[in-house]
């Protein structure tokens, strides 16, 4: 039992020297290591992005947020009554600002539509919109990074488009008739 004793205790010392060593090492290096001087970490950004559970009904979009850094962006998709509505959509009227357009093909080398990608003068907003067919896409978020990283994240591939080609047709021009009791 004496044996078992010493032992132990021989164990538990050389297990804390040991502990105590590698934490002196580590505190060693971090003190000595030189300043960074002004060269930016560059860091692994998630794309793990999840639904808030808000939808905006307003303008028919949901909230996304990426829970590691408080990213949080809309996205929106809307059927509307043609390609050329749905492009109308993507080409807007924001001339200042556009950073990159491009043509949405499909597989097969088709042209589905056309990709916007524009970011406020201040950069304190971002969205990319794009259009395949009659379907309009769009993110917004708070800057260029979040919105591209949703983009890529493909989190958006699940959610479904809301049908509102009834608001691009025109007018009925048909007069309503009094009834007569």
């Amino acid at each position: 039992m004496a044996q078992l004793r010493i032992r132990l205790s021989v164990g538990i010392l050389a297990f804390t020297i040991g502990l105590l060593c590698h934490l002196g090492r580590v505190s060693l290096r971090q003190r000595s290591s030189p300043s960074q001087g002004g060269i930016e970490r560059t860091e692994r950004i998630s794309n793990t992005f999840v639904w808030t559970g808000n939808f905006n009904f307003s303008k028919m979009r949901a909230d996304y947020l990426r829970a590691s850094d408080g990213a949080y962006v809309q996205f929106g998709c809307h059927v509307r009554s043609s390609d050329e509505v749905a492009l109308r959509f993507v080409r807007g009227d924001r001339a200042a600002g556009v950073l990159k357009t491009s043509m949405v093909l499909s597989d097969e080398g088709t042209k589905l539509g056309e990709r916007v990608v524009w970011e406020s003068s201040d950069k304190s907003e971002a969205q990319v919109e794009w259009s395949e067919g009659s379907r309009w896409f769009y993110i917004s978020g708070r800057s260029l990074r979040d919105v591209l990283s949703f983009e890529q994240s493909r989190v958006w591939t699940t959610q479904s488009c809301w049908d509102l080609s009834f608001l691009d047709a025109p007018p009925p021009n048909k007069r309503l008739e009094r009834t007569r009791r």
